[in-house]
């Protein structure tokens, strides 16, 4: 039996699958992630190449058979595509896609841990955050709604003035290392920054 829906998503991750298609992990606004495969993607005209990458901000339209999803349609909501340019930006914005696809096999998350991600892209987008010092702030929330305790420290990437980007990199891989041992995984991620 097959069932129809439509889910709003950011792509945590994608892989290529057989000759021509993808799997896609999807972040769902109530916390859930769900993996969905996009058929002829790899093809020179696919349509929905865009919606089958990373940072991937869309409202896919989704066939469900048998407990295993495929993504029929999508309509971009939002590009988060101008993070990857910057290449700070793109670093942060993939430790933080990878720790909630990381974090989301071990523990509950929540409708807030995917506002947090998507308002800490915003944040890189349109505002002056330094890109670390957000991912390190993510992280951080990240622990705190999953119920860990966060040591106290005086940081909060989210306030203060502008700083170079490599002062916050300390911060970024002390959060990374939290997440990894609270979570008995590896950010493989961390070690490009």
């Amino acid at each position: 039996m097959t069932n129809s829906e439509i889910q709003t998503a950011i792509v945590l991750k994608a892989t290529d699958y057989k000759e021509s298609d993808k799997l896609v992990r999807l972040f769902l606004p109530n916390g859930e992630v769900i993996l969905a495969s996009v058929k002829g993607v790899k093809k020179a005209a696919a349509k929905l190449k865009f919606a089958a990458q990373p940072l991937a901000f869309c409202e896919y339209s989704l066939s469900n058979k048998n407990g295993f999803y495929t993504v029929t349609n999508a309509v971009q909501i939002e590009s988060l595509y101008n993070l990857c340019l910057d290449t700070d930006k793109f670093n942060a914005a993939c430790v933080m896609l990878e720790t909630v696809d990381k974090v989301s096999g071990n523990s509950v998350l929540n409708s807030e841990i995917f506002i947090s991600l998507l308002k800490t892209f915003k944040d890189m987008l349109y505002g002056d955050t330094d890109p670390y010092a957000a991912a390190a702030s993510f992280l951080y929330e990240v622990l705190k709604q999953c119920g860990y305790e966060i040591p106290n420290n005086e940081f909060n990437g989210r306030l203060g003035t502008p700083a170079p980007a490599t002062s916050y990199i300390p911060e970024l891989i002390k959060a990374a290392a939290l997440i990894e041992k609270y979570f008995d995984t590896e950010l493989k991620s961390i070690s490009v920054i």
